[in-house]
């Protein structure tokens, strides 16, 4: 097995091959569906590179996940909703924790919060209600420190939510809150009374393919009583509920991670008949691809900020970018004096110690493409945040105050790689002559990222660290794709 298959053995074992895979003679016809879709939605708004439909207006919570400020808060591992899509096991109440960092001080996640610069924050789980308590302390200590100037929201089913609750909630600042409302059976109660308390109150469900008749009609009566916003999420096959997954017999898509067709098609038939219907009820869909590329690369770019040197760039989807060009040291000292008299070596420019390699940010190209003799190498890192060392890649430790640090490593995404002279034309039109600082070297222009290059495959890596792919995810049978051709 290769590609996804020998990825899916290693994470869900034999069992992945009991769903329904897409098939090539079905591809055909659910890509043909979606396009009628597609074509009747043609009105909606469209966010994050094609990958998030939505009508009216998008919440301020969903604003700040897709610009990367926001931070989601697991605030516990418990639920007792028992939704038979719930991608994760809900039976251990835990530790507060996010981005692979446990938070058991509210002090420690505040100085967290400010050390890496987030303008929002969800408090998720699990149920936040279960740990009623802990979750008002964070809210708390949050709203201390910050005051008005972090976006709020919490998550629930309403297990639990009463008026009492939710004053306390509203006492303390939450600007949003958010149901999933599948266990009770798409019920409103809940809902209706968090309206005189929160500002904005928000439905977040996924989109369930037999519950149609249930979601339409749950619709209008949301836009009856005055709900703010309407999220529908993709479905999602992981090890935890594949068994519950196969009771349904759904299309899976494959990807880096498995998701449901059906799903999808439901939520922009959904948005489709609040288009005919005319409801002015604001309804995104949040597809598995956005949440997967923009979130990811988000957290990658929040951990690059602190290792990326001056002389390295910080790519769209959150890659390290280090360009450099390789020659005979007389050559790279040739450069080097020209750079000298022109631009401060600390802040854009490196010479290694032997002398024949000079790294620089993309701005200076036009001083150093010149030169026939220079061969261009571009590598690619990725960073992440850490709780400890590994001692296997370079790190830096980031002080959160006396009694915290975590640690943010820079991995290898792929080594520096020599751009033979047609890719390394393709390479300086389409990534470093978009960069306005530039002059325009050799009176070239600038051609998109997506144009034909001679190495296809060399060519998609480096799009693949350069940008966050856009449109939504393409339906392809098992067999066609690889890892690396879906976000």
């Amino acid at each position: 097995m290769t590609g996804y298959c020998e990825l899916y053995q290693r994470e869900y074992g034999p069992d992945w091959q009991r769903l329904r895979w897409l098939d090539g003679a079905s591809a055909q016809e659910f890509n043909s569906r979606r396009e009628q879709l597609l074509a009747s939605l043609e009105q909606v708004n469209w966010a994050y590179g094609h990958t998030k439909p939505f009508s009216h207006t998008l919440s301020p919570g969903c604003q700040l996940c897709g610009s990367g400020d926001w931070s989601c808060l697991f605030i516990n591992g418990f639920c007792n909703a028992g939704c038979f899509f719930c991608p994760a096991p809900q039976h251990k109440k835990g530790i507060a924790g996010t981005n692979n960092l446990n938070f058991e001080r509210p002090a420690d996640y505040v100085d967290y919060l400010e050390r890496f610069g987030f303008r929002g924050v969800s408090f998720s789980g699990g149920e936040p209600l279960q740990t009623l308590d802990r979750t008002l302390t964070f809210l708390r200590s949050i709203r201390k420190h910050f005051g008005q100037n972090l976006y709020i929201w919490l998550y629930t089913s309403g297990a639990g939510l009463t008026s009492a609750v939710l004053a306390q909630l509203q006492k303390l600042g939450l600007n949003e809150i958010r149901f999933n409302i599948c266990s009770s059976h798409y019920h409103l109660e809940k809902v209706k009374t968090a309206l005189p308390f929160i500002e904005h109150v928000t439905i977040e469900i996924p989109a369930i393919p037999e519950d149609w008749s249930l979601l339409t009609n749950m619709l209008e009566q949301a836009a009856q009583i005055g709900v703010s916003y309407i999220n529908l999420h993709q479905l999602r096959i992981t090890p935890h509920n594949l068994h519950h997954m196969l009771e349904h017999d759904y299309t899976a898509l494959p990807g880096q991670h498995i998701t449901v067709l059906e799903s999808e098609l439901t939520a922009l038939k959904l948005l489709d008949h609040a288009r005919i219907s005319g409801l002015k009820l604001p309804i995104n869909y949040c597809s598995y691809v956005y949440k997967n590329r923009y979130q990811s690369a988000a957290a990658r770019r929040r951990a690059a900020r602190f290792i990326c040197a001056p002389y390295e760039e910080i790519t769209q989807n959150g890659y390290i970018r280090r360009l450099s060009v390789c020659g005979e040291p007389d050559l790279i000292e040739k450069s080097v004096q020209k750079l000298a008299n022109q631009v401060n070596r600390d802040q854009s420019w490196s010479l290694n110690k032997t002398g024949d390699r000079l790294t620089f940010t993309s701005h200076l190209w036009s001083e150093l493409s010149e030169s026939s003799d220079l061969h261009l190498e571009v590598s690619y890192m990725a960073a992440t945040i850490r709780p400890s060392v590994s001692y296997q890649n370079y790190f830096k430790q980031v002080h959160l105050n006396p009694k915290r640090d975590v640690f943010v490593e820079r991995l290898s995404a792929m080594t520096e790689t020599r751009l033979q002279s047609s890719v390394r034309d393709w390479f300086q039109n389409a990534f470093i002559l978009g960069n306005r600082a530039i002059q325009n070297p050799k009176g070239l222009q600038s051609i998109s990222p997506h144009s034909d290059c001679p190495d296809k495959t060399l060519c998609r890596q480096i799009r693949e660290f350069e940008l966050i792919p856009d449109e939504l995810q393409p339906y392809r049978s098992l067999e066609m794709p690889t890892p690396s051709q879906t976000g």
